[in-house]
C-alpha cells in the first residue's frame, strides 16, 4: 500500500510503500498532490520491475513465454480463448521468438507491428498478437523471469473494429440449403435457427441438450455468463431434427472445413461469400426485422447485454427501413381540413400565407447580417422594436469600424 504525506505545510509530498514487507520513503518532489501520486506510482513500478528478477535468473525467450502462455498460463480461459492465443502466438514465434525476453524493446514491438502491417495483415489480428504478447510477458514477469513491466514493451495500437454487415436472405438461404451436401444442411439449419456459436453448435448432444418433445435446445456455452442458455425449437428446425434424432451421441460432427465449403457453396448459386459466424448473425437479423426486442436477441444469442445485437448482429434490411420511414404521418394527416394537397416551398406561385421559405428581412437577421436567420432572435414577439433597431445601429457600427 503506497500513501502520500507532507513533512512541512509548504514543502513537497512525501510518499511511502512496501516492499518486500519493508517499508520505502521518497521524496516525490512535487508539490502539486496528484503528481506526486503519479511520480510515486512510477518511483514504486520502477522498484519492482528492478528487484523482481535476481541477477542470476534463468533467461527466457519469447517461443518459451508464450509455449507457457498456451501449456500452463491460460487454465481460467475458455477453450477458444485458448485457441485464439495459440494461433495469434504463431507470427510471434516467427519474428520475435528467438529473442530474450528481457533484451526485448520497445522498438522491436514496434518493428514488428511494422512487418505484420506490411505483409497485409489487418490491424485487428495485428491487435489480438499484441494482447497474446502482453499476457505471455506479464506470465513471465510474475514467473520472476521478466525484469521490466510489461506493459512499457507494448506501444499503444489503436484500432478501429468494422463490424461486419454479411447475412442471409430468405431466398439465398434456400438457395444455400440446396447447393450444400445433405449431411451438412442440418448443421447450417441449426446456425440460422437456434443462433449457437460454432463451438456451441458442435458440442450438441442429443442425449444432454435437445428436448423434442418440448421444444428446447440447451446451448452449451461458456464463452459469458449468459452463454449456457435455452433456445425454442422453431417448428421448422423441429420438423428436420426430428428424422435425426438418436437416443445418444453429437448431433452433428465438426465441419472442420468450413468457411472453405461455405464459400465454394456462395460461388456456385451465385452469392456473396458468408462465414459461420454469418449464420449466426442471419439468426439475430431475422429477429430484428420482425421487431424482436434487441435484449431478447441477445438473450437468445448469449450475450449479457444487448450492445452486441446492435453493434454487431442485429441488422435491418431494406424492407424494414422502408417500412419504418412509412409510418411517418402523410400531408393530409397533418392538416385534413386544408383542400389544396400539395406541399409548396415558397417562391412565384406560392398561395397566400405560405411563407415557410419566404426571404427574411435584414434587420431581422443576427448582428452583422452575416450569421444564419433565426426568427426566434428576432421575432417582433421575442425582440421589441426599439431594442432591434439599436442593435442594428450597432452591428452597423461595428461593420464601419
Amino acid at each position: 500500500m503506497r500513501r502520500l504525506y507532507k513533512k512541512k505545510e509548504d514543502g513537497p509530498w512525501y510518499g511511502q510503500y512496501y516492499e518486500n514487507g519493508q517499508r520505502i520513503r521518497v521524496n516525490t518532489f512535487c508539490w502539486d498532490k496528484r503528481a506526486a501520486d503519479g511520480k510515486l506510482r512510477d518511483i514504486e513500478r520502477e522498484a519492482h520491475s528492478k528487484t523482481g528478477v535476481p541477477s542470476n535468473a534463468p533467461t527466457q525467450t519469447i517461443a518459451e513465454s508464450l509455449q507457457y502462455l498456451v501449456a500452463h498460463g491460460c487454465s481460467d480461459c475458455a477453450p477458444a480463448t485458448l485457441g485464439m492465443y495459440a494461433q495469434k502466438g504463431g507470427h510471434l514465434l516467427r519474428l520475435l521468438g528467438d529473442v530474450d525476453v528481457n533484451s526485448l524493446s520497445l522498438d522491436q514491438v514496434q518493428d514488428f507491428i511494422n512487418t505484420r502491417l506490411e505483409e497485409g495483415a489487418h490491424r485487428e489480428s495485428v491487435r489480438k498478437e499484441l494482447c497474446t504478447l502482453r499476457r505471455a510477458l506479464a506470465l513471465s514477469h510474475d514467473r520472476k523471469l521478466l525484469r521490466a513491466d510489461a506493459r512499457t514493451l507494448i506501444p499503444q495500437f489503436r484500432t478501429r473494429y468494422i463490424p461486419r454487415d454479411r447475412f442471409l436472405t430468405e431466398a439465398e438461404f434456400s438457395g444455400l440449403l440446396q447447393a450444400l451436401p445433405t449431411a451438412r444442411r442440418l448443421w447450417v439449419l441449426l446456425a440460422v435457427f437456434a443462433g449457437p456459436r460454432k463451438s456451441e453448435l458442435e458440442a450438441l448432444r442429443w442425449e444432454e441438450h435437445v428436448d423434442l418433445d418440448r421444444g428446447w435446445l440447451l446451448l452449451p456455452g461458456t464463452k459469458t455468463k449468459k452463454s449456457r442458455r435455452k433456445v425454442p425449437i422453431p417448428d421448422y428446425l423441429r420438423t428436420a431434427l426430428a428424422p435425426e434424432w438418436k437416443p445418444s451421441g453429437p448431433v452433428v460432427s465438426p465441419w472442420l472445413n468450413g468457411r472453405r465449403d461455405l464459400r465454394a457453396a456462395c460461388q456456385r448459386i451465385g452469392i456473396r461469400p458468408v462465414s459461420a459466424n454469418d449464420l449466426r448473425r442471419t439468426f439475430a437479423s431475422w429477429l430484428k426485422q420482425r421487431g424482436v426486442d434487441s435484449m431478447i436477441v441477445a438473450r437468445l444469442m448469449g450475450h449479457t447485454s444487448s450492445a452486441m445485437v446492435e453493434k454487431v448482429y442485429g441488422h435491418l434490411n431494406n424492407e424494414s427501413l422502408t417500412g419504418a420511414t412509412n409510418t411517418l404521418p402523410r400531408l393530409e394527416d397533418l392538416d385534413p381540413n386544408s383542400g389544396d394537397r400539395t406541399l409548396h416551398l415558397g417562391g412565384t406561385g406560392s398561395p397566400p400565407g405560405d411563407d415557410l421559405f419566404r426571404e427574411i428581412p435584414a434587420s431581422y437577421c443576427a448582428p452583422g447580417g452575416a450569421r444564419t436567420p433565426d426568427l426566434r432572435i428576432r421575432s417582433p414577439t421575442l425582440y421589441p422594436v426599439e431594442l432591434r433597431a439599436q442593435t442594428n445601429q450597432g452591428d452597423q457600427a461595428g461593420l464601419n469600424r
